[in-house]
């Protein structure tokens, strides 16, 4: 049975916002850097799962213990009648053990320290943004808005909390707030160049392709070495029918990182639209060596074997991408 293939370009969108968030805390929130690649970080940029581990349960064994002969006391001082009590926790104290607590990924834990602090201290701004980080790390996301919230108020001038609320919104799909705080950020720190990524990868999800590469353009300017925004500004002029451009940014992202599945997928897909079908199957052999389980890759290398009239190969890659779960339309 010969199969019918019939062309289809799929372009995947990068790593996008709010993969951003969250890495202050050991892999879980980053201001400066930390980003997905694909569409599906612009709705779960933050993916982080707190396990609470259970101690086990300890046996006591009690050996009695012969009474202590009682000790003279000093001439001139009264004896003690009650212990003497631990010393008392200061906001700055619960604040550090919360900080510790998210060091070992015990986001739970670190939330509970920040409340102390915040009991002890209303005003501390500090506090309220840490345990907002906190909160978005276990997908809170609500609480985490809330926190920010309180932070800034406390706080105006501190870009990070914008950052980091902006982050959230786009997680959330709220992608204009998440651009209005983005704003906020670059006009308190002009050179931010991971709030340009951001900013530029909430209008790429907005599909305001122009304004996206206007800010990765700045996000590249400032830290030439961040293969995301190559790569995302590579999708946006993909986007755009924009090919060329397309792959010479993404030549960038190979460049960078050559295990890139996706640079490599998606510089086959531009290959495929300018009709360059040789390059477009080497581009896809280099993707499916390092995914193997992409059937987007498979399919699309099929539509090339049979623009080269290669129809057995066609029929091959067609029939291994729906073994892999895609589904002709």
């Amino acid at each position: 049975m010969r199969f019918r293939l019939r062309h289809k370009v799929v372009l995947v969108l990068g790593c996008v916002l709010v993969a951003l968030l969250l890495s202050a805390c050991g892999g879980t929130v980053q201001s400066k850097r930390e980003v997905e690649s694909t569409q599906q970080a612009v709705k779960k940029a933050i993916m982080v799962e707190a396990t609470v581990q259970v101690a086990p349960t300890a046996t006591f064994t009690h050996t009695p213990q012969p009474i202590a002969t009682p000790m003279a006391v000093p001439p001139g001082l009264t004896p003690s009648l009650t212990p003497t009590s631990a010393p008392t926790l200061t906001s700055t104290h619960h604040f550090q053990r919360g900080e510790d607590y998210v060091a070992q990924g015990d986001h739970e834990k670190a939330i509970g320290q920040y409340d102390q602090a915040i009991l002890l201290d209303r005003q501390y701004a500090s506090a309220y943004y840490h345990r907002g980080i906190a909160y978005a790390a276990l997908g809170q996301y609500e609480r985490a808005i809330q926190d920010f919230d309180e932070a800034i108020r406390l706080d105006p001038q501190e870009a990070d909390a914008y950052h980091k609320r902006g982050v959230v919104y786009g997680t959330l799909g709220q992608y204009k707030r998440g651009i209005e705080d983005l704003d906020e950020v670059i006009r308190l720190d002009p050179q931010n160049a991971i709030a340009y990524y951001h900013r530029g990868i909430a209008y790429s999800a907005r599909e305001q392709y122009q304004w996206a590469i206007k800010d990765l353009d700045q996000a590249i300017r400032l830290d030439p070495q961040n293969a995301f925004a190559y790569y995302n500004r590579g999708i946006a002029y993909g986007r755009l029918k924009q090919y060329q451009w397309a792959i010479e940014n993404l030549d960038q992202v190979i460049k960078l990182n050559p295990q890139n599945a996706f640079a490599f997928y998606n510089r086959g897909i531009a290959y495929i639209a300018l009709e360059q079908y040789q390059r477009a199957i080497a581009d896809l052999d280099q993707a499916i060596k390092i995914d193997p389980r992409n059937p987007f890759a498979y399919y699309n290398r099929g539509v090339a074997y049979e623009k080269l009239g290669k129809s057995k190969k066609a029929q091959l890659d067609l029939q291994k991408a729906m073994e892999l779960g895609y589904e002709t339309p």
